[in-house]
C-alpha cells in the first residue's frame, strides 16, 4: 500500500516511459552514426533492438563488449527508476564504441576475430 502511495505521488510510470523513450531514440542515433541498421519494438519501459544484419553474431559482441565495460547489457531494455542521466549518458558513451566495433566486423564478416566464445542462440529451443 505504501509502495501504491509512493508510486502515485512520484508518477514513476512517467519517469520511466520517458527513460525507455530516450534510451530507444538514443539506440537509433548511434545506430545511425555507425551506418548500423537497427529495428526496435517494445514498449518504452520495456524496450529491445534487432539488428538487421548479422543480428545473432552482433547481440553476442554487444554483449561481450559491454560486459567488458562493467554492463549486463544485451538488446533489451527494461528502463527504472533507478536509471539516472549520468549512468545511461555513460551506457551509451560505451554502447557507441561497440557499435563502432560491430560495424567493422559486420563490413568485414569478422565476427570470429572478436567472440571469445560461441554465438548465441535466438529464442528458446532444446541444445540437445
Amino acid at each position: 500500500l505504501k509502495t501504491m502511495e509512493v508510486m502515485k505521488s512520484d508518477h514513476s510510470w512517467e519517469k520511466i516511459s520517458e527513460i525507455g523513450n530516450f534510451v530507444c531514440s538514443s539506440w537509433k542515433t548511434i545506430a545511425e552514426n555507425n551506418d548500423i541498421k537497427i529495428t526496435t519494438s517494445g514498449l518504452p519501459a520495456l524496450s529491445g533492438f534487432k539488428f538487421d544484419r548479422y543480428h545473432l553474431q552482433s547481440k553476442t559482441l554487444l554483449t561481450q563488449e559491454m560486459l567488458k565495460r562493467g554492463y549486463l547489457a544485451s538488446t533489451n531494455f527494461y528502463a527504472s527508476t533507478a536509471h539516472t542521466p549520468k549512468l545511461i549518458s555513460q551506457y551509451l558513451e560505451e554502447l557507441n564504441e561497440v557499435f563502432a566495433l560491430i560495424k567493422v566486423c559486420q563490413e568485414h564478416e569478422s565476427f570470429d576475430d572478436h567472440l571469445t566464445g560461441p554465438t548465441c542462440h535466438d529464442g528458446f529451443k532444446r541444445l540437445n
